[in-house]
């Protein structure tokens, strides 16, 4: 490669670097972010990869340093975070920045995963970021908060909607399969009767709880389809009577699609067998078709 050519491509990459003004660490922070901003953002990471197994590389650390702002989940948790921590100083937005609630839930007590799925934790994510944007950029700031307000009256009414629909299941138990469900579930205003730790097979005295409770619905996130924690999941089902229900924690919807999509799950579980004896995929088929529907009548709502 000529000396022209390799520094054209240097420049390229700078110039690419320097377009990514905001950094999340984390995809599943991104549309929240790009609601406030009005701009793209790009994430450190891609989707559904373990954040605990990652590091930061070189290309990172120059995205890192050409970002004006850098949005952590909580870098007391994840090591790759706290390393980004020690290099983006004042531009990092983090945890103790959002002022943001964590939940105790039976079984696991205070849970630190996917805590952004509670309406108001995003909201606080939403306003720290507008505060930090106006404080950078003051001649924006009708802007920033035009972004904000719609957000937040998206978002509540949204809420409203969601809450409506899981209306009929609002008296039952439902089972976190993964502390990154627990959030999804009582982000809908429903009972997270217990919750199993990450990666670890439930145990004896916590498959006890499952005869203590009525209605028990058990919920996975939607990646855990084909695993070994949903054949665990079928198992419990089976032995304990309980429903079957998925959510999503990771998604392209919008954030108040997303809370549609999973109120519409939770409200529809599957059962292994129906009074009428009906199998368990045509129930499933039948709640998925309900499902799409209601979410597109939603989605028209919204746009009127």
């Amino acid at each position: 490669m000529s000396m022209w050519k390799a520094y054209t491509v240097i420049l390229i990459l700078l110039v690419s670097l320097a377009d990514a003004k905001i950094l999340v660490s984390m995809p599943e922070l991104k549309e929240i972010v790009e609601r406030i901003s009005g701009e793209e953002v790009e994430s450190l990471i891609g989707s559904q990869i373990d954040p605990h197994s990652v590091s930061i590389g070189y290309q990172d650390l120059k995205k890192i340093e050409y970002a004006e702002v850098v949005l952590l989940a909580n870098s007391r948790l994840l090591e790759f975070e706290s390393k980004v921590m020690q290099v983006c100083g004042g531009k990092c937005l983090d945890f103790e920045d959002y002022n943001a609630t964590l939940q105790d839930f039976p079984g696991i007590g205070e849970n630190p995963h996917a805590y952004w799925l509670l309406p108001r934790n995003a909201l606080n994510i939403a306003l720290a970021l507008k505060n930090k944007l106006v404080e950078m950029h003051p001649e924006r700031v009708e802007e920033f908060e035009k972004n904000y307000q719609d957000l937040k009256k998206a978002i509540e009414f949204a809420e409203k909607d969601a809450k409506k629909i899981v209306s009929k299941v609002k008296d039952y138990s439902f089972v976190a399969m993964d502390p990154h469900v627990a959030y999804a579930v009582s982000a809908l205003g429903l009972n997270v009767s217990l919750a199993f730790p990450e990666e670890f097979t439930p145990s004896a005295e916590e498959l006890s709880r499952m005869g203590q409770l009525r209605n028990c619905v058990l919920v996975l996130v939607e990646y855990q389809e084909g695993t070994k924690l949903e054949e665990i999941a079928k198992q419990i089902s089976e032995d304990y009577k309980c429903g079957m229900a998925k959510v999503r924690v990771i998604s392209d919807l919008n954030f108040e699609t997303l809370l549609i999509a999973n109120a519409v799950s939770l409200s529809n579980p599957s059962f292994a067998e129906s009074e009428n004896n009906l199998p368990l995929y045509l129930l499933s088929s039948i709640a998925v078709t309900e499902a799409l529907g209601i979410v597109v009548l939603w989605r028209s709502k919204r746009r009127t």
